[in-house]
């Protein structure tokens, strides 16, 4: 059990560093060398309390705050609040046959600017098309062994896991169905069908599990078309092909998954006991779910987690956590971020985690420990050159239902229901169903919700710097913390910490002629854990190498300030940072925070295309939409049996009569955000120019109203010039 767990209640608490040693001599002022942390507590969103009174072990806000110091180091942890699921791995599969078995008919006619994801089977016996060739001739549907229908997937011991709590399971009470048993048992005069209609993030509404935090993610991918046919591979459904076998694909440690699983799904009195879709014979959602549950190991591994975890999963993203209490940044700042992030398709999230208004906000109608959708981020401004901005945002809850806001541009609010739909319309203020609402971004956002959680599919979305011209390479360097090498964050002693792996790359100006001197770089850090609840506090730094030197010295650490650093150790799956760095060679040294704690992990560097090289890392280009590209390497292998699979192919590029993953590029285009959001970035960047003081002339750019009435006159001279 990782010793993080349980978070220890009350006031933080210190421990005295191990060992004794020499005080590291220090030169100048020793605060600028020394690390003073910042505290986050990141809590688990699961949902309402159990009918009995029991809490499902939610929002545990106590956390453990270790202050050890020892020379120049001054590192603290905190815990994420609650145990929760990590990477899970079923028996080790054979390395020669957990490729699919499709791979080589695909690379025959693979364009060769086809958009590809690395992709293994996650068992070696279960491969899709070997199985779907099987049954097909037996004419038997596959019922998939390891992964039963029976309750030792849906227990925690002999309880059943539930949204509104555990109890004991009774006999016969779980029927696992396939979709056609249970279209028949609801009496539809329909049959099963994978989508149904226009799909979208209104298809998707909880069940009894406590997986909002999986939900929120899974509606941002309902609504990206590329991502999700990355995910749920097209060419599946009910009909001539059908033999009870479905596959999902899931970004898992620096490569694709593919997931098999039988469509038995467990139900009550014919009724879908998880998630269920909008229209009763649509099944992508609860298919999905079961595979997610399978990666996992069980229903109940999916109990409690974070959006920012299964956004990754669907995306191979670049995740950011961002605190909203207290908020580290301006308003302005956060706003104009999200904004980005928004135009650049990122999965976005919040939660009420952590917020002092949590009451408040539930007596309005928001939920604590809940995840919520971030579905738009919207300006809403006057035509011309006016000054002013109200800032929008748009949420939605993964129930589905009408349990929403009801403050100021809510539903019901006097000011909305007055705007006409042309109006609502023009400025790109809509929704579609219960469940979706808007707020005010600095009014009413920012004080009920504690915690914003970003995935970005692309590093260009992070950096100040969003030119769409922009490409870039990432760097892989897996490692593992074992033995000496397991030296933790340094508290202890700053000999111990160089013992840490190091991973060096440089960085050099590629067209020395312009104006621009610095590299944008993002780096991640995983890690990679066998059982769930056993998560690591884990962060990392960021040193400039000495002139001559090809790795940190204790000497080196004494003397130097890092570059860069994670904001605190947490233990998250993942964590990220992003800089703005010269050229220069450079050292990255990732750690846990305690000495001793082994693991696996990988380090992704995301670098600006022509500025990085690195002997150490295997890398490849970025491609829009997430991970993946063309197979372009440079530097060893990151691994062996790792194949590229197309997914998406640029227009008119699949060739003629191809099989169902051949054809699955045609005709696919990618959803794009709205033009509003492309306009308004536009006119900032144009209008407010990263240089001088940025933050004034974009606080002048948005002049956010600061109450009510001067969001009511604001919003007046707004609808006027619409109406003009």
């Amino acid at each position: 059990m990782n010793p993080s767990y349980p978070p220890i209640m009350g006031e933080a608490v210190n421990f005295p560093a191990h060992g004794h040693s020499t005080p590291v001599p220090q030169h100048g002022n020793p605060s600028l060398f020394g690390f003073d942390e910042s505290q986050q507590n990141s809590q688990l969103n699961e949902g309402l309390l159990s009918q009995g009174g029991d809490l499902l072990k939610l929002g545990v806000k106590a956390a453990r705050k270790v202050n050890d110091k020892l020379g120049i180091f001054k590192e603290e942890v905190v815990t994420s609040g609650k145990p929760h699921h990590s990477y899970y791995e079923p028996e080790t599969p054979s390395p020669t046959s957990s490729v699919p078995s499709y791979f080589d008919d695909l690379t025959k006619i693979l364009p060769k600017k086809a958009n590809a994801v690395k992709v293994q089977n996650l068992r070696h016996d279960q491969d899709y098309m070997t199985l779907a060739r099987q049954y097909k001739q037996s004419g038997k549907l596959w019922e998939d062994p390891a992964f039963p229908a029976n309750s030792k997937v849906l227990t925690d011991g002999n309880m059943i896991v539930s949204y509104f709590g555990r109890r004991q399971v009774r006999d016969n009470e779980i029927q696992w169905l396939r979709p056609r048993d249970i279209c028949r048992a609801m009496n539809l005069r329909v049959g099963p069908e994978m989508i149904v209609g226009q799909r979208d993030r209104f298809d998707i509404n909880q069940g009894e599990i406590g997986d909002c935090w999986f939900l929120a993610a899974l509606a941002n991918l309902a609504d990206d078309d590329e991502m999700f046919n990355r995910v749920v591979p097209s060419g599946q459904d009910f009909k001539s092909n059908y033999c009870g076998i479905f596959r999902f694909r899931f970004f898992r440690f620096g490569e694709w998954v593919e997931v098999c699983v039988d469509d038995r799904l467990p139900t009550r009195n014919g009724q879908l006991i998880y998630i269920k879709a909008k229209d009763k014979n649509e099944f992508w959602s609860p298919l999905l779910e079961k595979a997610y549950a399978k990666l996992y190991g069980s229903y109940k591994a999916l109990e409690g987690g974070l959006t920012i975890e299964a956004a990754v999963d669907f995306t191979g993203g670049i995740p950011e956590m961002i605190s909203l209490s207290p908020l580290s940044m301006q308003p302005e700042t956060l706003f104009y971020t999200m904004v980005k992030a928004y135009q650049a398709n990122a999965f976005m999230s919040c939660s009420l985690s952590n917020s002092s208004h949590q009451r408040q906000a539930e007596q309005l109608g928001l939920q604590a420990r809940h995840a919520y959708t971030i579905t738009k981020v919207v300006e809403v401004r006057a035509r011309g050159c006016h000054k002013g901005t109200i800032p929008l945002i748009r949420l939605r809850n993964p129930h589905g239902n009408a349990r929403e806001w009801k403050g100021d541009w809510s539903d019901e609010d006097r000011e909305w229901r007055n705007l006409s739909s042309s109006v609502k319309q023009s400025l790109g203020l809509t929704f579609d169903n219960d469940g979706e609402f808007y707020m005010s971004f600095n009014r009413d956002f920012l004080k009920y919700f504690g915690e914003v959680e970003i995935v970005h599919l692309t590093p260009t979305s992070m950096v100040e710097d969003q030119r769409s011209k922009v490409k870039y390479e990432v760097f892989y360097f897996h490692g593992e913390w074992r033995g000496r090498t397991a030296g933790g964050c340094g508290n202890d002693h700053v000999a111990n910490f160089v013992q840490n792996p190091q991973f060096v790359f440089s960085l050099t100006d590629p067209d020395p002629g312009d104006d621009k001197d610095t590299c944008p770089v993002i780096i991640s850090l995983a890690q990679k854990v066998k059982e769930r609840k056993t998560e690591h506090a884990i962060g990392f730094r960021v040193y400039k190498l000495p002139a001559g030197q090809s790795q940190m010295t204790t000497e080196t650490v004494s003397r130097s300030q890092p570059v860069g650093k994670t904001d605190q150790y947490i233990n998250l799956r993942e964590v990220s940072k992003r800089l703005q760095l010269p050229p220069g060679n450079y050292c990255i040294i990732p750690t846990t925070f305690r000495p001793g704690q082994e693991s696996r992990f990988l380090v992704r560097t995301f670098v600006e295309r022509h500025w990085g090289t690195s002997g150490q890392a295997a890398g490849q280009s970025v491609v829009e939409g997430g991970e993946g590209g063309s197979g372009h390497q440079f530097g060893r292998r990151m691994t062996k049996n790792v194949i590229n699979i197309p997914i998406l192919r640029e227009e008119g590029s699949a060739p003629p009569g191809g099989g169902e993953e051949e054809r699955q590029g045609e005709g696919r285009k990618k959803k794009k955000r709205d033009q509003l959001a492309d306009f308004a970035i536009g006119q900032i960047e144009k209008r407010c120019p990263k240089t001088g003081s940025f933050l004034a002339k974009l606080r002048e750019w948005y002049s956010f109203p600061k109450d009510r009435d001067q969001e009511k006159s604001l919003l007046k001279i707004i609808v006027d010039s619409v109406r003009k």
